[in-house]
């Protein structure tokens, strides 16, 4: 692992964690706003004032936590889409090459998402398009995505919308989806008059918590982890090896980087003005309200070519920076520190550009048993605050479980996510502010409340609260029993659940630590705040889970699962939870106190599980799982190839007995699932076995699916490789 660096107030520590870390966390050459925000001058649209976000799970829905922009622009470099503004008025769509948002980068991501025949590649979405209304409308799609279209056109697009998302149903890219295809059959904009309800029943694929699909991303670098975070709204895992190998993972694709920091870290001693300025300067390019404050002063009048030459001067101003930075330090100002302190757990901060280290020297035996934070020291927690140059690799796009694309590019002028495994020999920032205490172990966030809350171990067994930004002592402060193994922070930010060794579990208030109440129950391996933090789910070691009631402790319900439960995991409000077992993962209604839906699952070597408001992530070893449950986005053929996978075919197979025979999608369902409506909504997707000749599972190398899109017949082909 690598070394940590003498902390002497007035010194800046410089790391390669800090850039691998930057490289991950889709922070990537962010420049100032005040010149990025301007789009070629149109005539003026209302949806050109409202804000844009980045909708990587595809939830139609620009959350809370999103990144919001006046226009695409506004976004770093590797935040590629898919883009959505989503208003009372408008939804509009994007894809991740896209310089404007319109109603026709509308029709694009569209195609993108749900065209078989395009293979979530925008190129070829805009030529189709080309086809359909090019000649009709004398419009080019491959220009309408950097420059608005033409007038007429535009109003009719916005009108046929408007009219779609007034008809009932919940999914606003269905609804999109399903006035397109009345569109391209009419061979007009204008379809207000003929999109009628019946073709939205009609077309709406309701998948949502009626199926649990299973993917996976190998990853060998995944293995013996020492710390494991997952930022549901950064969608970013982070993970931390025990032979001291830092990984982060995009969890919307499956683009990661790896680092081993094997070769000494960097420190140039500077002033204490100097360290501020950076540090404020750093804040201000990511801080979201400093970006909006410029975006009514843009001059509309520039070009495209003005956006670009405008990148380059970014980059080029990173590499003045840097140039001149790698030279004062080649003459001499480098001071390296001979600490034997180790990184011993890293988690990811508020902003995409900030983390949290923890080092500590092994085989303490002379630490001071207490929580103060000290002025000096190289133990502890530190914000690490990233900067990166522009990363110009590339990774091809997935296909994800949704079965459409998530929109980011195929051919793009601005670079992309990093292809796994990216190693980068730079050294950047990384210290901003710093805990230094011999004790700390480990830190939990709490950004609803402001609060990092540090887990003092080597005996000390306390909480204390420090601030997320500065990582001063704050005065509450909470004495233990027993170690602690795991602390969960409610939704609203009122409660703390603490796990401690001894099977005990605690509530606290977040905010003080003050003492509320110790759980009815003994040997808890695992709780977690459920129904908008009014019940707690726990389990024992043991097959049983428990739902109680926080305020009255008692016992709400039990439930019996299959196989002794190893993690509980949920998100948002949890109306659902994730529940792993050494035989089944299951997707628990914590409403109706039930199994929604379970898969077999028998993977060993589990590091973690997190809930994200869409699928499942297990963390193992070697591999980055992930299983969708929600938010399915993507034509019926596109669903049926994501659905069909070995697995299925040998669960078929073991069912209905027999030889090997072509089927419909709609039959196998039907054998394998319990609801019948789920499976009638594939009845007609035809399905041959490759090679032909193939008698049994083991023979199978391939499948066709047939079926029909707009009206066309059209076949998709799928690899079925053997497990293992």
């Amino acid at each position: 692992m690598g070394e940590v660096e003498n902390m002497k107030d007035g010194s800046l520590k410089l790391t390669k964690i800090a850039l691998f870390i930057a490289s991950s966390f889709v922070v990537v050459g962010c420049q100032n706003d005040q010149d990025s925000n301007t789009i070629p001058t149109q005539a003026h649209y209302a949806y050109r004032d409202m804000m844009i976000c980045q909708d990587t799970n595809l939830n139609a829905v620009c959350d809370n936590s999103e990144v919001k922009k006046s226009s695409i622009y506004g976004f770093p470099f590797s935040m590629r889409g898919p883009f959505l503004l989503d208003s009372s008025e408008y939804f509009l769509t994007a894809s991740g090459q896209s310089e404007v948002i319109s109603p026709f980068t509308t029709l694009i991501q569209n195609e993108v998402l749900f065209n078989p025949l395009v293979a979530g590649d925008p190129a070829k979405a805009k030529a189709y398009l080309n086809t359909v209304f090019g000649e009709k409308y004398q419009l080019d799609f491959t220009a309408l995505n950097s420059r608005e279209g033409p007038q007429n056109e535009t109003n009719l697009l916005l009108a046929s919308f408007k009219h779609a998302l007034s008809l009932q149903g919940d999914s606003k890219y269905l609804k999109i989806a399903t006035a397109i295809d009345k569109m391209v059959y009419a061979q007009s904009f204008d379809i207000t008059e003929i999109l009628t309800q019946n073709d939205i029943d009609q077309r709406l694929l309701f998948l949502n918590k009626q199926y649990l699909l299973q993917g996976s991303f190998p990853v060998t670098e995944l293995k013996s982890l020492r710390s494991l975070s997952i930022d549901v709204k950064t969608r970013q895992l982070l993970s931390l090896s025990t032979e001291g190998e830092l990984f982060a993972m995009n969890l919307n694709n499956g683009s990661y980087t790896s680092f081993s920091p094997a070769s000494k870290s960097l420190s140039v001693a500077t002033s204490r003005d100097h360290d501020d300025d950076h540090d404020d300067d750093h804040d201000d390019d990511h801080d979201d309200d400093h970006d909006d404050d410029h975006d009514d002063d843009h001059d509309d009048d520039h070009d495209d070519d003005h956006h670009h030459d405008k990148y380059d001067d970014a980059d080029d101003a990173w590499d003045s920076w840097y140039d001149n930075f790698m030279n004062y330090y080649n003459n001499g100002n480098s001071n390296v520190s001979n600490s034997s302190a180790r990184l011993v757990f890293a988690t990811q901060g508020e902003k995409n550009d900030l983390s949290y280290l923890v080092y500590q020297e092994p085989n303490m035996l002379n630490a001071s048993l207490d929580s103060d934070c000290k002025s000096s020291g190289n133990n502890g927690v530190f914000i690490t605050a990233t900067g990166t140059k522009l990363m110009t690799s590339t990774r091809d796009i997935e296909i994800d479980s949704r079965g459409g694309a998530s929109g980011s590019d195929i051919v793009n002028k601005r670079p992309r996510l990093p292809k796994p495994p990216v190693i980068d020999t730079s050294a950047m920032l990384a210290s901003k502010a710093a805990c230094r205490n011999d004790n700390i172990g480990w830190v939990v966030s709490d950004f609803k409340n402001k609060n990092i809350i540090a887990v003092f171990n080597n005996g000390v067994n306390t909480l204390r609260l420090l601030d997320s930004n500065t990582l001063k002592n704050k005065q509450y402060v909470y004495a233990l029993n027993s170690p602690a193994k795991d602390l969960k922070v409610n939704h609203q930010g009122t409660k703390l659940l603490v796990l401690q060794e001894n099977g005990k579990a605690l509530i606290l208030k977040s905010k003080t630590l003050q003492y509320v109440k110790e759980l009815p129950k003994d040997n808890i391996k695992a709780a977690v705040f459920v129904l908008e933090d009014t019940e707690i789910l726990i389990s024992q070691a043991t097959n049983m889970l428990s739902w109680l009631g926080v305020q009255s402790n008692n016992v709400l319900k039990t439930l019996q699962l299959e196989g002794d439960i190893s993690f509980i995991s949920s998100q948002g409000e949890a109306k659902y939870s994730a529940v792993l077992t050494s035989k089944r993962l299951y997707l628990i209604n914590n409403i109706k106190h039930s199994i929604e839906q379970s898969i077999s699952y028998s993977a060993t070597d589990i590091y973690g599980m997190s809930m994200l408001n869409d699928k499942i992530i297990i963390v193992r070893k070697g591999h980055v799982d992930h299983v969708q449950f929600n938010d399915w986005v993507g034509s019926k053929l596109q669903m049926a190839k994501k659905i069909l996978s070995r697995e299925l075919l040998d669960t078929w197979l073991k069912k209905r007995g027999g030889a090997l025979i072509s089927t419909t999608l709609g039959a196998i369902l039907r054998t394998t699932q319990d609801n019948i409506l789920f499976s009638e909504q594939f009845e007609n997707i035809d399905i041959q076995w490759s090679p032909s000749s193939a008698q049994s599972s083991a023979e199978v190398t391939g499948v066709t699916l047939s079926g029909y899109y707009r009206t066309k017949s059209i076949k998709l082909f799928k690899s079925l490789p053997k497990s293992g």
